[in-house]
């Protein structure tokens, strides 16, 4: 169980508005070595939307390998509105080694047969196979801002 703060890390640019991959890794050894359970990388509203795909990539492993290297959780918060999307992120954090894959939106029960468990703060893993779950197409097609681009691929 994950008890304690888990900040959020920060994600520095230079003056030219580019990621500053250097002072990224910086703070991450200084937070890897606090006295924390682990970190956050991306939080829900973060400055991570200027990252290019190949840009995220690469502070997602060297964010969970620096973290990893001090025993430290890691959180990695996958933010995706597109539920495609938000699956290979999070199936690419979990390849990474990212701990914890944190991702929420107010209707997610609605659209899943089998509605992911929350119990004491816990998502409890389910034992069905794949992720557990598959989405009622019918409620997706109803739901406003989700719509099909093409056979079972929502957006």
């Amino acid at each position: 169980m994950l008890k304690g703060v888990i900040p959020v890390v920060a994600l520095p640019f230079t003056e030219g508005g580019k990621m500053d991959e250097n002072s990224f890794r910086q703070l991450s050894k200084w937070l890897a070595k606090l006295d924390i359970p682990g970190a956050m990388l991306f939080g829900i509203a973060s400055e991570f939307y200027k990252l290019t795909d190949q840009e995220k990539s690469i502070i997602q492993k060297e964010f969970i390998r620096l973290m990893k290297s001090q025993g430290k959780t890691c959180v990695v918060s996958v933010t995706d509105h597109s539920w495609e999307v938000a699956v290979n992120t999070a199936q690419s954090a979990q390849k990474d080694g990212a701990h914890i894959m944190f991702h929420d939106v107010p209707w997610r029960d609605q659209i899943l047969d089998h509605p992911l468990v929350i119990q004491d703060g816990h998502l409890v893993l389910s034992k069905r196979p794949g992720l557990g779950v598959d989405l009622i197409e019918d409620v997706m097609e109803a739901h406003p801002g989700i719509r099909e681009a093409r056979a079972g691929f929502y957006v």
